[in-house]
This record gives structure tokens, C-alpha cells and sequence, in this order.
């Protein structure tokens, strides 16, 4: 199936693209959250990857609840491709004036788009940032966004956590993306929205801040790609790794800029593949990135990083495993 409901007529002001792969559970909300968006003139472009569940019936299920809106929706089912090949597709059919995506898990704020748009056009912004929510089962997060003037900095912050890496809480002007030529890398499926934000934060000064969460960001899809662990995922994201490693050394002031914070991405993306492969750690996985092992205790990283990290880099696994546990187990006090 392939199915474009109707071209807009007009330039749309906000284009928003989302992907959909197996979301049976949480899709609904998310689309319903676009329906509802007090925003005018946005086209949708809504994107299953081929979803072996209930995803696209109940998209299309939802969708016809909002005749008003049908006009400005494009539904497109397909083979499976994976998600950076989804949100470029998503990128080719874009119309609208800035650009924005929203995984299928997640949902907005009913003035998500409205409050980001004028906020882009007041000060005539390449990119809007706004902060979120991270969801619970039982609690919410507020998340502030940590946005300097310049990309450079933006990028910095990126690096150290403070920006987070996704593209949903991005507003981005689609002629800037057009000019470019920013893409997301086909091969790579993790990490796929933190290496596009660093090649716009390499690109561009002109990057604002909106204080307001106005993205809802699920932490309960347990089957979330970014919330398991296999091969094939430490693999890819090694190569994004190393990708985002080239992006920043290619460019000579970035490099200069960035090369502690890039040490400290490294490290703490280690760190993160070891714990989240907990319960069968791969051996490599302790000897990646080793080139950074020198700036363990300058990092930035939280010192139970460190500690475990030292300890495997000098061949202590079994102590830095006792650790790891012992993490665990206190974060589920």
C-alpha cells in the first residue's frame, strides 16, 4: 500500500514526519496528538515501516476521526527499510517551510508545533529547541534543555547529554536542510537522529531555545529500539560512533572545540553499551574506544563510570562486572 491522500495546495508551515514500526500500543496516542495540534497548515507525513502489527489500521483508524485534517495527511506503507531510510523518505515528500519528526511512541503537546513555529519565525531561527517530559509509568521528568548561542556549543552540549539527541523537540528550516544537503545515513539506525543533529549543529549559529516541554517522551516501550540490546545494535551503534567521531574531526575549529566533550561521548556511549549488555557483555566491548581510555578520570562522566571503566580498561573485568551489578541494583532501590 501506498496511499498520498491529497497534495497540499499551499506551502504548509510545518512539516511532520513520522516513522512507525510496530507501535500497536502507543500509536494511537501519538497520531491523536498530531490531529489535535493548534496549528493550521501542517502537512503530516505518516510513515509505516513495514509494522507486522495492528499499527496502520489503527492509524487509519484515527485518522478518520478527523476528516478536517485528511487533507493534510500522506500515509505511506511499505517494506521495511529501517528508520533512517524512513525519515529521508519523509525528508523527499516535505513541503513545509521547517521540518520536525515524532516517533510513534511518543506524542506532543497540543501546541507542540504552534508555540516552536512562531517562536522559529520571531526569531527568524534555523533551528527551535524546546525541552520535554520523560514518561513513567508512575512519574513524569521535567527536562531542561541546555541551548548556547552558537552551534558549536549546541554541539558541545550534545556531546555531554545536555542536548539530547533526538529530532523530536527540533524544529528545523527545511530550505536550511535542502542547502546542506543533511540526510540521514541509511546504514545506521541507531543513533540515526543525534548524527543528523550534529551535522545541523556544525552548519548553522542560528539556533534558539523555547523553555517549555512540549514533547512527551516514553520510557515504557519496553520493545523500543532504544531500549533493547543485540549485536547487530552494538555494531551500529560502534559505527555511529565513529561516524560522529569523523563528522567532528573533518572539521578543524570543531575538533578543536570538541575534542574533550567528544572523549566524553565516547566513554560514556562505552559505558552505556556494557551496562545495557549487562547480563552477557560481548568481550570487545570492553577494548572499544580504548584511544580515550587516557581521559577517564579528566571526563566528565560520573565517577561510577569512571571507576568501572578504569578498572576494565587495565584488565579487571571481573571487578568492573561486580560494579556494574552493583550499580543495578542500587538504581532499583
Amino acid at each position: 500500500m501506498n496511499s498520498q491522500i491529497l497534495d497540499h495546495k499551499l506551502v504548509p508551515k510545518v512539516t511532520v514526519i513520522v516513522p512507525v514500526y510496530n507501535t500497536e500500543l502507543f500509536v494511537e496516542r501519538a497520531i491523536i496528538s498530531l490531529m489535535e495540534q493548534t496549528l493550521h497548515d501542517v502537512q503530516f507525513i505518516i510513515i509505516d515501516d513495514g509494522s507486522t502489527d495492528n499499527s496502520l489500521a489503527i492509524i487509519k483508524k484515527v485518522l478518520s476521526r478527523y476528516p478536517s485534517r485528511q487533507e493534510l495527511v500522506t500515509l505511506i506503507s511499505r517494506e521495511n527499510r529501517g528508520v533512517a531510510a524512513t525519515r529521508n523518505q519523509g525528508l523527499e515528500l516535505a513541503s513545509g517551510a521547517y521540518v520536525i519528526h515524532l516517533d510513534s511512541d511518543d506524542w506532543a503537546e497540543p501546541n507542540w508545533l504552534e508555540k516552536l513555529y512562531y517562536k522559529a519565525i520571531k526569531d527568524d531561527a534555523d533551528v527551535v529547541i524546546s525541552d520535554y517530559r520523560l514518561i513513567y509509568t508512575t512519574k513524569s521528568i521535567y527536562i531542561n534543555q541546555k541551548v548556547d548561542g552558537t552551534g558549536l556549543c549546541c554541539a558541545r552540549n550534545l556531546l555531554t547529554g545536555q542536548l539530547h539527541g533526538s529530532m523530536w523537540n527540533k524544529l528545523v528550516r527545511r530550505s536550511f536542510i535542502v542547502d546542506n544537503n543533511l540526510t540521514f545515513l541509511s546504514n545506521i539506525n541507531y543513533l540515526e537522529d543525534f548524527i543528523f543533529v550534529m551535522k545541523v549543529f556544525l552548519s548553522t549559529n542560528s539556533i534558539c531555545h523555547l523553555d517549555l516541554p512540549l514533547v512527551n517522551y516514553n520510557q515504557t516501550n519496553v520493545s523500543s529500539i532504544t531500549s533493547s540490546i543485540n549485536t547487530k545494535k552494538i555494531n551500529e551503534i560502534i559505527n555511529a560512533i565513529s561516524v560522529i567521531q569523523n563528522l567532528i574531526q573533518e572539521n578543524k575549529s570543531a575538533y578543536t572545540f570538541l575534542s574533550n566533550e567528544l572523549n566524553d561521548f565516547k566513554l560514556r556511549m562505552k559505558f552505556t553499551l556494557i551496562y545495557d549488555s549487562r547480563k552477557q557483555t560481548p568481550s570487545f566491548l570492553w577494548a572499544i574506544n580504548s584511544e580515550s581510555n587516557f581521559a577517564i578520570f579528566k571526563s566528565t562522566i560520573p565517577l561510577y563510570m569512571k571507576v568501572i571503566l578504569y578498572f576494565g580498561s587495565k584488565g579487571y573485568i571481573m571487578v568492573a562486572r561486580f560494579l556494574i551489578y552493583f550499580v543495578y541494583v542500587l538504581k532499583r532501590l
